[in-house]
């Protein structure tokens, strides 16, 4: 699927706090949602993924490997400013299916981020490429719940403002909520 339309979000401005912090390596700004525009922004982007995904063979291609699994798989589902081609909620795990348009660097950041902050696991697997679905549904299967997962981390009864010291310890800026959404 081409992420063309929506490439929009990562290169969204800022509209109040230009002084956003900002990786070291990448350059990436981390954005987070924190209003009503923003959410209905990101609720129409996961709505458009959705009518292109059904259509996209690529996507349709990793469904069927996926439903191997036994586990039950969410196209298009919103988490925050990311929308995960596919989302396994007993897993906590997305699956992302990567054409030529990702951005590696820009990718392992955010996941990164999401895996400290909440304990997320993004795999991601090139279109069609058989080995890496194939390593990617073994490591589904060797993944623990979500749950346990947050629970070993010490994510479970985190506050948020502690969530943000462990991401600050690990030398990653905090995500923002002064951006604003473009070509609504």
């Amino acid at each position: 699927m081409s992420c063309k339309p929506f490439t929009a979000l990562r290169h969204a401005k800022a509209t109040q706090d230009h002084s956003a912090q900002r990786t070291p390596s990448t350059g990436v700004t981390m954005r987070w949602v924190g209003n009503s525009e923003q959410s209905a922004y990101m609720r129409e982007r996961q709505r458009q993924n959705k009518v292109l995904s059904v259509k996209n063979s690529a996507e349709n291609w990793a469904h069927a490997h996926l439903k191997t699994t036994g586990l039950s798989w969410q196209r298009q589902a919103l988490w925050g400013c990311r929308i995960f081609d596919f989302w396994c909620a007993e897993k906590g795990c997305a699956v992302e299916i990567d054409g030529a348009e990702h951005d590696p660097t820009y990718d392992l950041y955010r996941d990164k981020y999401n895996y400290l902050r909440s304990g997320l696991i993004v795999l991601r697997v090139r279109n069609f490429n058989d080995a890496e679905m194939a390593d990617t549904l073994r490591a589904i299967g060797k993944l623990g719940k979500w749950r346990a997962r947050k629970a070993d981390m010490g994510l479970l009864h985190r506050s948020r403002q502690s969530r943000r010291a462990l991401l600050i310890e690990a030398g990653m800026p905090i995500a923002h909520t002064n951006w604003k959404p473009e070509g609504i």
